[in-house]
């Protein structure tokens, strides 16, 4: 990923809005943790993560879902813990909150925290997403500490760290990379939407499900399928993007109000969250009819 940013070899394209676009379903398991929860990740070997609040106004905590059993963790010494993604090497990462109200990244593998923050001055580092390498590439994002915006950062394997942003835009937050060195995530111009990219080798295209208000791609797999959320009309939508095909599928839990798609692995399975009642609710799917 050698100058994977440089500014002399970027391009950027917009996605068709002609790119085929259908609706399916899953086959969904609602995941039960206490109070308000969403899964974030799912491995190829079924392991889930995600959030829970037990009780309103508490502070977040994580669970590590395996063959049936919880593990409920927060970073230690943390007020709050925030799990985004977890790879086939078990390893997690994530953000946590210090006692000070600031805001770190970290990696967890087998009970062994670390704290991850970026070299670049910041008002807080937030640790997205991370591949299937072993250690896993990681990014996530850092606040500029002059404007409060976000600064996307990648974390390779060998600990250096690079900072970039989607072209001509006001803020940039990476969610997820796969093995094959693409990066997804969002992006904001200032026009009051929030966009979805995708990056490989400092390529980046412009990710939006077709005729959407806003457009939040969370992660991808290693089969190059995006997942991700997207509203329309007020309403919250999950979807997949299958850039073998260019076609996007709108994935919707039945009787929700709402669905959010975070997580993805190789074998057809997603996780996150749905609406349909108080609280929000955890989940994972099996979406075969999907990729």
């Amino acid at each position: 990923m050698k100058n994977l940013f440089c500014l002399t070899s970027l391009f950027f394209w917009f996605l068709s809005l002609s790119a085929l676009a259908f609706t399916q379903t899953c086959s969904f398991q609602t995941i039960n943790v206490p109070g308000a929860s969403s899964a974030e990740g799912v491995n190829d070997q079924g392991a889930v993560v995600g959030n829970f609040i037990a009780d309103p106004g508490s502070h977040s905590e994580s669970f590590l879902l395996f063959q049936g059993n919880f593990s409920f963790f927060t970073f230690p010494g943390s007020v709050s813990t925030t799990t985004r993604d977890i790879n086939n090497h078990s390893q997690i990462t994530g953000s946590f909150v210090d006692n000070g109200g600031f805001e770190h990244g970290f990696m967890v593998l087998n009970g062994n925290f670390q704290q991850i923050d970026v070299p670049f001055p910041n008002n807080g580092t937030l640790g997205a997403g991370i591949n299937n390498n072993n250690p896993g590439d990681m990014v996530g994002f850092f606040r500029d500490p002059n404007t409060s915006l976000s600064v996307s950062f990648l974390r390779q394997r060998n600990g250096t760290f690079t900072k970039f942003t989607f072209p001509g835009s006001v803020t940039t937050e990476a969610s997820g990379i796969n093995v094959n060195s693409i990066i997804v995530g969002t992006y904001q111009v200032g026009d009051g939407r929030t966009h979805g990219f995708r990056v490989r080798n400092g390529d980046f295209l412009t990710v939006d499900f077709p005729g959407a208000d806003d457009t939040t791609p969370r992660n991808i797999n290693d089969k190059n399928e995006i997942v991700g959320t997207y509203v329309s009309a007020g309403v919250t939508h999950g979807f997949s993007l299958d850039l073998n095909t260019n076609t996007f599928t709108s994935i919707d839990r039945p009787a929700a109000t709402l669905t959010e798609i975070n997580g993805v692995n190789n074998n057809d399975r997603v996780a996150g969250s749905n609406g349909g009642g108080l609280p929000v609710t955890a989940f994972q799917a099996d979406c075969t009819a999907v990729f």
